[in-house]
């Protein structure tokens, strides 16, 4: 009797493996297709980022000051084709372990896969965030340098780290780290900023918004009674004509 026990155990897991080989045999096959194509979509997209200058592209612009000039645009396609080749192999790990029915790394996967949306939109917004912070400064610098030009260069710098703080924060919520911090204290900045901006303008420094706000409407005043007349030369026929005109209807009247 024990031994048809050991027997009928036997076969049992004899049954088994047989059914599970063919699974996991596809599994290996479908992940070294997927590393073959993770190498081959790897290689076309460092080849094709490698043909266009991206340093070139972004030379003179916010990019080229934000990524340290052009040392990590020069890199930047092995950046991508590691992107797309560990893509590429997750996907094949996922599609193996759905095949070997691993639920628990199949979900695993499934939660790697839905975060990764999140990562593409803080990249996303990291740029723009970028781009915002260099023209910001630009403009800061070109607005100031006029009237104030030692402190140009600072009150520049000053909105450049402010957008980039702000852009980090969305970054950061967007990714879904502290965010519940991130709000509290974006709040609580914005409503101290609020809260000295007027009281300094309220209590300290009214006057001298009253002197800034009454020298502009001098000069607006100024301006507008300066204005040229636009004086219009009508030939002296045409002023004939038009008074003839005016005495017939006068008569006829």
């Amino acid at each position: 009797m024990p031994e048809l026990m050991s027997v009928s155990y036997y076969t049992y897991y004899l049954n088994a493996f047989l059914i599970f080989l063919p699974r996991l045999v596809f599994a290996f096959v479908v992940f070294l297709l997927a590393l073959v194509l993770a190498r081959f979509l790897k290689h076309v997209v460092v080849r094709l980022f490698s043909q266009v200058d991206l340093s070139g592209v972004v030379k003179n612009t916010p990019l080229e000051t934000y990524l340290g000039g052009t040392k990590l645009l020069r890199r930047i396609d092995g950046v991508l084709g590691n992107v797309v080749y560990w893509f590429v192999t997750l996907f094949g790990v996922y599609f193996a372990a759905s095949v070997l029915q691993f639920v628990s790394l199949t979900r695993l996967m499934e939660q790697i896969f839905g975060y990764l949306p999140n990562v593409f939109t803080a990249l996303v917004v990291f740029l723009i965030g970028v781009v915002l912070a260099g023209a910001s400064e630009s403009m800061v610098k070109g607005m100031t340098r006029n009237f104030d030009p030692s402190s140009a260069i600072l009150i520049g710098k000053m909105v450049s780290y402010l957008v980039m703080s702000l852009t980090m924060l969305i970054v950061l919520s967007e990714l879904g780290i502290a965010r519940e911090f991130i709000i509290i204290m974006f709040v609580g900045l914005v409503s101290a900023f609020s809260l000295a901006f007027g009281l300094a303008v309220g209590l300290g420094g009214q006057h001298v918004v009253k002197d800034i706000l009454s020298d502009w409407y001098r000069k607006r005043e100024t301006l507008v009674t300066q204005e040229p007349q636009i004086e219009v030369e009508v030939p002296a026929e045409e002023v004939e004509k038009a008074l003839k005109a005016k005495k017939k209807v006068k008569k006829k009247s």
